[in-house]
């Protein structure tokens, strides 16, 4: 008998180890699975995205490509430039929400307030000082929020030294 007890003991333990292979080798094919179908959806998201982008983009070329008007003056032109780009970057906020994703929605949300907000800045500082100190004052894009004061003060100044010179007749 204590001849047959080795070999039982084997035998159980060659069964538990192919019995712990094949849970292995099954949560091996699971996860493989799993990640395949994850992967699957990733793909699937991406390449929806990348087509609501192309859309996006035929749509405003479409748009500005159909319009043969000329504004008479240039800051008209850069308004109109200024509201197309908002409205594509709110029917890609529409079409994000359509998807369900919302993050990327608030993102876009939030960039197109925060330009609607400099844009109605530039508008005022135009409606009290004029364009060409807007021009000035957008000259430099380096400068940091802080020196906004500063900045316009020196494009005003700048704006009023081009007046005088083209009021006079002399070239700088």
């Amino acid at each position: 008998m204590s001849e047959e007890e080795p070999v039982e003991r084997e035998a159980t333990v060659s069964n538990e180890s192919s019995a712990n292979s094949l849970t292995t080798e099954d949560a091996l094919s699971l996860f493989s699975s799993r990640l395949e179908s994850v992967l699957k959806r990733q793909k699937f998201g991406i390449f929806k995205e990348i087509d609501a982008k192309l859309q996006a983009h035929d749509e405003l070329v479409a748009e500005n490509s159909k319009s043969d008007f000329k504004n008479q003056f240039q800051s008209n032109e850069k308004q109109v430039k200024f509201n197309s780009d908002r409205i594509v970057e709110l029917k890609r906020a529409v079409a994000l929400v359509e998807e369900g994703n919302r993050q990327c929605a608030t993102e876009k949300l939030e960039a197109c307030v925060a330009a609607l907000g400099e844009r109605n800045k530039i508008v005022k500082i135009a409606d009290r000082h004029g364009w060409d100190t807007v021009g000035g004052y957008l000259d430099d894009p380096i400068a940091d929020d802080a020196e906004d004061s500063v900045r316009l003060r020196r494009a005003e100044a700048r704006a009023i030294r081009s007046r005088k010179v083209k009021g006079t007749g002399r070239t700088e």
